[in-house]
């Protein structure tokens, strides 16, 4: 059903306006947008749930699900989205309770995935969300960060593996993570469709790090 019609026709254009002007601060609480747009009435309903661009960034998942519940929020959110590419971030660490129902739910559309941001705290935290042979085949943008109190040592393997899950990555940035590298060529670290490091050594790659 059209609820375009039912509404005023300046705020057609409503669902563009919070693209273009997100909060400085995006979260997924019940009372930011696009969730506000479903406590308005049944048109605004329609509207928002008719826009998938809406749905499809989630800005720290973790605010979708509390410890105890299930991952329905996460899943209930990512639905209206329907075929859109993706733009997820996850901060935390991998080993909590709930973060396991989180992780399964990205894995579930990891073919539209093309933004990823995890923000962990212990090294294995990046082991525990790329378990299993997946392959990441949409992501272009993967930023690994550290939410813990010192700077986070990973070694290269670490990073390369997940590098291998990722064949058509574009851009790789290391916020506050320390990762020596040595001057390998990249043929020797990705399979030949990986477009990230066809043409640039490795090393050039693990120095774009922020916040050092």
């Amino acid at each position: 059903m059209n609820y375009l019609p039912t509404v005023p026709s300046e705020a057609h254009s409503t669902p563009d306006i919070f693209l273009k002007y997100p909060p400085p601060l995006p979260t997924q609480a019940a009372t930011h947008t696009p969730l506000l747009l479903l406590r308005i009435n049944r048109a605004w309903t329609g509207i928002a749930l008719s826009s998938p661009s809406l749905w499809a960034n989630v800005h720290n998942a973790s605010y979708l699900i509390s410890p105890g519940q299930n991952v329905e929020g996460l899943e209930a959110w990512l639905a209206p989205a329907r075929s859109c590419a993706l733009s997820i971030s996850i901060h935390g660490s991998m080993t909590m309770p709930h973060y396991s129902d989180i992780v399964a739910c990205i894995h579930k559309r990891r073919e539209q995935l093309q933004v990823l941001e995890l923000y962990v705290r212990w090294r294995n935290d990046l082991e525990i969300f790329f378990k299993g042979e997946e392959s990441f085949s949409s992501l272009k943008s993967l930023t690994i960060g550290n939410r813990g109190f010192d700077s986070l040592r990973l070694s290269i393997d670490e990073v390369t593996q997940v590098l291998r899950r990722a064949p058509s990555l574009e851009e790789c940035t290391l916020d506050y993570i320390s990762c020596r590298a040595p001057r390998i060529r990249s043929r020797a670290l990705c399979p030949p469709s990986s477009k990230l490091l066809q043409s640039r050594s490795i090393s050039p790659l693990m120095a774009r790090t922020d916040g050092r």
